[in-house]
């Protein structure tokens, strides 16, 4: 019997779980986890080089088309019979690459200034060094047509009573 002054006798439940493999996956986890932000990464590094030469690429498709190809379309036109077949098919010609060129134009947008199509149009030609006239003939438009547009591109872009080349402001915008 035990006596009533001696405290009680201390009991010890013991349990033991093996929580190495817990421990192990927990550490795998952690490893993957790492490994998918750096590959995360890497692809949003890819991909905003991929839509910097994508933009590269259409300014220079851009850019040769209006300095190389469409001059020699606008000497063919010069060359051929007004109201001819060939003449359709030069005008036909110039209005498709005008089509492929239009959504791959940049819209100029400077503090919140969207020009049309049609004065995004004229911008680039403006910044490729067309008079006017050149303009005019290019487009099949009047002169005071593509003047009411260039005027119209000086007034949306705060130019109007300010001295200076509307082509070298464009210049100067489309190298920001």
């Amino acid at each position: 019997m035990v006596p009533l002054d001696s405290e009680p006798p201390v009991r010890v439940i013991l349990s033991h779980e093996n929580i190495t493999p817990l421990l192990l996956a927990k550490e795998e986890l952690h490893y993957r986890t790492v490994q998918l932000e750096e590959r995360n990464t890497a692809l949003k590094v890819l991909l905003e080089q991929r839509q910097r030469d994508r933009g590269e690429l259409e300014e220079s498709l851009v850019r040769n088309l209006h300095r190389e190809v469409m001059p020699l379309i606008d000497m063919i036109r010069g060359r051929v019979s007004e109201g001819g077949e060939e003449a359709e098919l030069v005008a036909l010609l110039r209005r498709r690459l005008e089509d492929i060129l239009d959504p791959l134009l940049p819209r100029l947008e400077l503090a919140g200034v969207i020009l049309t199509a049609r004065e995004a149009h004229i911008a680039g030609l403006v910044c490729d060094g067309r008079t006017t006239k050149e303009i005019a003939g290019l487009l099949r438009l009047s002169p005071e047509t593509v003047q009411f547009h260039r005027k119209n591109i000086r007034r949306k872009l705060g130019l109007t009573n300010r001295a200076g080349s509307l082509r070298d402001f464009l210049l100067r915008q489309a190298k920001r």
